[in-house]
């Protein structure tokens, strides 16, 4: 079975077979162009991760923010996890903090337009260009009176 057949067909056994390659250095059986899209992948993979954690965050504290009446323990909860997986996907890759500030304004846009949709209030309730910073979002606490 080829490299490309075996990667079709049976990913969990291409991988298995191309550490193995690498590990005893067997370059000429190595299926680079798979391997070179799934190394790729894992950055694109961790991207899209925290721009799901980010929007889940932003999302969660224009909630708290401006329908202080509905604050539940679920929305606290999403806040902080959202908070914490970030901080943890940063730990083990500092160099996707650019990215993340560089997507920062598009992802609160995002967010805007769910806050927008989840709450039922007009768009213009919410600031149109992002209230804070992505550090203040990740710092941001429930328990003291932040205000956007």
């Amino acid at each position: 079975m080829t490299s490309e057949t075996l990667y079709n067909q049976d990913f969990a056994k291409w991988v298995q077979t191309t550490v193995e390659q690498l590990k005893h250095q067997q370059w000429e059986q190595i299926d680079l162009e798979n391997l070179v899209n799934e190394v790729e992948g894992l950055t694109k993979q961790e991207q899209r991760e925290l721009r799901n954690y980010l929007k889940l965050l932003l999302w969660h504290i224009l909630k708290w923010q401006y329908q202080p009446q509905k604050r539940s323990r679920s929305w606290e909860v999403t806040i902080e996890q959202a908070q914490e997986e970030i901080t943890d996907i940063l730990k083990d890759s500092p160099s996707l903090k650019q990215y993340l500030e560089d997507s920062f304004e598009a992802v609160y846009q995002q967010a805007r337009s769910k806050a927008k949709k989840e709450t039922g209030l007009a768009l213009s309730t919410f600031p149109e260009a992002a209230p804070m910073t992505l550090e203040e979002a990740l710092l941001f606490q429930t328990t003291s009176e932040n205000t956007l």
